[in-house]
This record gives C-alpha cells, sequence and structure tokens, in this order.
C-alpha cells in the first residue's frame, strides 16, 4: 500500500476504464470519485476537495483540453495535480497536456504497478509543495507581524510647527527593510529633531537594526534636549550611538547610514551630521539647488573612534530640504526606468507650492507598479519648507485618470489638510467630495483607451479652503442633472444625480466651469468660520 494516500477523482466516458481504475485505487487506500465527462468533474471540485485528477482526453461536452485549461485559470483549482490518460499513439496530445499543466500521462491500457509509481510520484511531489506552501504562508506571517512591529517605530504623527511645513513619504515592495525615517520635538524652545537613515543590509536582518538605530536615536536626543547648543547636542548623540553600537554589538556588523539635523525654528538654522548618508538637498523656491549636505561623519558603527563634524544651513522663506534614501533613485518605474540621480534632480528643478506637492510628484514618477525586485529597498522622502505664510497653504497632486489612484487622491486630501490644520469632520467631507467628483470623472469624463490627467489644487486661507479639480475629459452640465428621490428605497430608486446631491451638501459653495481650451474646472469651497 502507497504511503501517501489521497482523495482522486477519475474522470472519463468510458465506463469499464473508470471501474478499473477506480478498483485498483481503492486497493492501494485512496478514496475515488467518478465522473464520466467534465461537467460532472467541475460540480464535484465545487463540493470537495481533492489531491488527484486522473482525466481522459477524449470526452463528450467537455473534453480533456477544455476541462485543464479551466482548471489551470481557477485559482482554487490550478494547484491540484492532473494525471492525463491516453493512448500509446497519442503522444502529441499527451504533450498538449503537459505544456497545458498537466503534471504526467498514463499509457493505456492500464499497468497497476506503473499506475502506482506515477501516482505515488505525483503525490510525493504535492506534499513537499504543500509543505513549502505553508512554510512560505508562516513566513509571511512572520514578516506580516514584522512589518507591523516596524511601522510602530515610524511616529503616528509629523510635528506641527508654526511657519514650517514636513511631509513624508515611505515604501517598501518587501513586508520590512532598514530604512526609517523620525520627527520629533527637542524640548521646550522651538527645536525640532528629524532622521533619515538606511541600514547596511536587507530584510528581517535590517528591520532589527533600524529598531535598534531608531530606538537609540529617541533615547540619546532626549537624554540630552537640554542642551542648549545644536552643534554640542548633536555630536552627543551620534558619538553616544556609534560607541553603543561598536561597543554591545560589535559582533553583529551593525551599520547605518544616517541623516540627522536639528532644525532651531526660531533662527531659521537646520544643524546636521550626514553620517554617510545620500546628500540631502536644499531647494529654492524656484526649485534650484542651494546647498548639497554633504556627508560630515563616517558610518555609524563602523568605527569605535567616530569623527564627527556638524555642519549648518539657513533655510529661507519657501526654502525646501529634502533627504531620501538611494532606495529612491534605485527604484524602477513600470517601463523600467530608474529616477537616477540626474533624473530626479530634472524633477526637483521646478517650483512646487508646498513639500507635499514636492513628495507626490517624486512618488508619482517613482511609480506604484514597480516590482518588488525593482523595490527591495525602503524608498523614503522626507521634505522640510519654511513656509511663506503661515495663514495661506497650497498643495497640488496630479495622477492619471484610473480608478486605481482614488486612493492617491484620498491620501493627498488627508495628508493636505492636516498640514492646513483642518479638523477631522472638514477632512472627512473633503475626502468624499473628492472620491465622488474624481470617480466620476473617470468613468463618465474619459474613455478607458484613452486616459488624461486628473489635477487637484488644494488652497486654504484665514477664511476658506478651496479645493480645484481640473481636468479635459467630456464636459458635465451640472443643470442638467435631475435632483435625485434620497428619500424613496435604494432598490427602487433612479440611478444618476447622488454623486452632485452629496458635493453640494458637503460643501458650502459648488462652482463648475468647462473651457474649451484648458478643460473644466469644479471648484469646492468650505468656510472655515
Amino acid at each position: 500500500m502507497n504511503e501517501i494516500q489521497g482523495r482522486i477523482i477519475v474522470v472519463g466516458d468510458n465506463r469499464m476504464n473508470r471501474l478499473k481504475l477506480s478498483r485498483g485505487l481503492e486497493n492501494q487506500g485512496h478514496r475515488v470519485w467518478l465522473a464520466k465527462n467534465g461537467l460532472q468533474a467541475l460540480e464535484l471540485l465545487k463540493e470537495q476537495v481533492f489531491d488527484l485528477i486522473l482525466l481522459d482526453i477524449l470526452m463528450p461536452k467537455i473534453n480533456g483540453y477544455q476541462l485543464l485549461r479551466k482548471l489551470k485559470i481557477d485559482p482554487r483549482l490550478r494547484e491540484i495535480p492532473v494525471i492525463v490518460i491516453s493512448a500509446i499513439g497519442e503522444m502529441s496530445s499527451i504533450i498538449r497536456c503537459i505544456e497545458m499543466g498537466a503534471e504526467d500521462y498514463l499509457p493505456k491500457p492500464f499497468n497497476r504497478i506503473l499506475l502506482n509509481a506515477r501516482i505515488g510520484a505525483v503525490f510525493e511531489k504535492k506534499q513537499l509543495l504543500d509543505k513549502e506552501r505553508l512554510y512560505t504562508k508562516s513566513m509571511e506571517s512572520e514578516l506580516e507581524i514584522g512589518h507591523q512591529i516596524q511601522s510602530s517605530f515610524f511616529p503616528e504623527s509629523l510635528p506641527r510647527i508654526s511657519g514650517w511645513e514636513i511631509a513624508t513619504y515611505y515604501q517598501t515592495a518587501l513586508k520590512v527593510s532598514g530604512a526609517f525615517y523620525d520627527a520629533f520635538q527637542l524640548g521646550q524652545n522651538g527645536r525640532l529633531g528629524l532622521v533619515v537613515a538606511d541600514t547596511c543590509n536587507k530584510g528581517v536582518g535590517a528591520a532589527l537594526t533600524m529598531a535598534v538605530f531608531r530606538s537609540l536615536i529617541r533615547i540619546f536626543s532626549k537624554a540630552r534636549q537640554f542642551i542648549d547648543n545644536s552643534e554640542e547636542l548633536l555630536i552627543g548623540i551620534v558619538s553616544s550611538i556609534n560607541t553603543y553600537i561598536t561597543t554591545i554589538h560589535n559582533r553583529s556588523k551593525m551599520h547605518a547610514m544616517v541623516f540627522f539635523c536639528v532644525l532651531e525654528t526660531k533662527k531659521n538654522t537646520l544643524y546636521y551630521v550626514n553620517a554617510g548618508h545620500k546628500q540631502p538637498l536644499v531647494l529654492s523656491a524656484n526649485g534650484e539647488v542651494k546647498k548639497i549636505l554633504e556627508p560630515t561623519a563616517p558610518v555609524i558603527g563602523h568605527n569605535q573612534d567616530l569623527p564627527i563634524t556638524v555642519d549648518k544651513v539657513e533655510l529661507k522663506k519657501n526654502d525646501t530640504l529634502i533627504a531620501y534614501t538611494q532606495g529612491v533613485v534605485d527604484a524602477l518605474n513600470r517601463n523600467k526606468v530608474s529616477l537616477s540621480g540626474k533624473t530626479l534632480m530634472s524633477h526637483l528643478k521646478k517650483p512646487y507650492p508646498s513639500a507635499l506637492s514636492l513628495l507626490k510628484h517624486i512618488e508619482n514618477k517613482i511609480d506604484g507598479q514597480a516590482s518588488a525586485a525593482d523595490k527591495a529597498d525602503g524608498i523614503i522622502m522626507l521634505a522640510l519648507r519654511h513656509k511663506q505664510s503661515v495663514e495661506n497653504e497650497k498643495h497640488e497632486i496630479k495622477r492619471l485618470t484610473a480608478l486605481e489612484n482614488i486612493s492617491a487622491f484620498r491620501g493627498f486630501i488627508e495628508q493636505a489638510c492636516f498640514q492646513m490644520g483642518l479638523d477631522e469632520d472638514i477632512t472627512f467631507d473633503f475626502k468624499l467630495v473628492v472620491d465622488e467628483a474624481c470617480t466620476n470623472i473617470i468613468t463618465h469624463g474619459y474613455r478607458k483607451a484613452d486616459p488624461g490627467l486628473i489635477t487637484i489644487t488644494f488652497e486654504k486661507d484665514k477664511e476658506n479652503a478651496k479645493l480645484t479639480i481640473h481636468d479635459k475629459g467630456v464636459s458635465f452640465k451640472p443643470e442638467n442633472a435631475s435632483e435625485p428621490d434620497v428619500e424613496s428605497d435604494w432598490e427602487k430608486r433612479q440611478p444618476g444625480g447622488l454623486g452632485l446631491f452629496i458635493i453640494k451638501n458637503m460643501m458650502d459653495e459648488v462652482n463648475y466651469e468647462s473651457k474649451d481650451k484648458t478643460g473644466n474646472y469644479l471648484l469646492l469651497t468650505k468656510y472655515l468660520h
């Protein structure tokens, strides 16, 4: 008797062949179900779980090829191994089935020893694959736990400092990585600590290293936050981290490339240590590079004696600091093109209304469709902008007219509302109307094969928050929209008009304008007082 017994379907239109196979399989300890054609087999597969299918090629209604094709395109059934039953002279048919995904074949007339050997080999292979899938699932579960733990190390929210804007972006195709950022206040005198860092390895080991470095930065920063001299503060924190790593974890070879800066908001001055990190940039209002923040120290954790120099830069009105990990320039978009240093610089050298707008533009260029291999490294960006005005703000995002970008629009609204200091109720209203408006634009304003762009501009002043949605699709005439019957039963209500009804009730002002040359503009206004 075979060591591995299983649940097997025998599919074929010849009753005697089905019975012969059934008797032989049952004698080997297997449980057997019979189907005289493909339709019966599919019905059985809907009801129960099977380990193997013995499939005759020539059958009425649904032949072996058709059934095999249906099995291999069904995610629930594609992993069930199939052994094809065929006469010796039908080798071309056997080859075709093997190419379609069949595991093996069994020639007619049946040989009991060969039958047992083929089924035993298939079951042993399936058992190994099942163990591999179980192990993979277990690893994925562990990685998901690791991802959740790692995510808890990122700040729950960014500090809100009057006159300054902080925006961040994080993405990794792997569940865990060694890249991280942090932002926290240092004492009560208006100082802000900002960190962008990356470890020198990948995967779970990198995440563990990241957790150690992030914790040490927070611990030593809190212990020294009352040191008034920012240069002395930075040297003390970085040297303490390096001493701890090289002393306690010297055998673990923990290294990290760290950009750590202290912003003195009252002096508009940024003090920084760049320990072997990718050079951050300071951009002017028009996108010109004012300063490249070169390394001022080696990688932390490499040597016990770490020479540290602190540099500083003044951030004037509308100046923006952008720091990012190597993963930003290494990531490939859907066309397998990386940003590279030169390409990234070309995107940075443009005026952006806010730090958030800048990161949203680069995020779009990175492209969310890259494969895991292309985004193995953590991709982190942090932008700090000295606002021109505390009372007036403006943020912008552009995306293709695709329904999968609706979540990007919602995320943008949430981040922009946070930057503007708008409350949760106003944030909810704007997210809902953007969802409704953009869904309608994408669904009705553009053909699927002819995508365009949606641009959302979000502004705030003392009195109002104003959001403009611009597209170049088919225009819409609000006056032609019928008023929906919101009192009737949902199932009986006539379709149409509900989206506009929601938008009008959520906003204080709604204006729509269509221009022949420039496109359509939906202006939504919310009064703040």
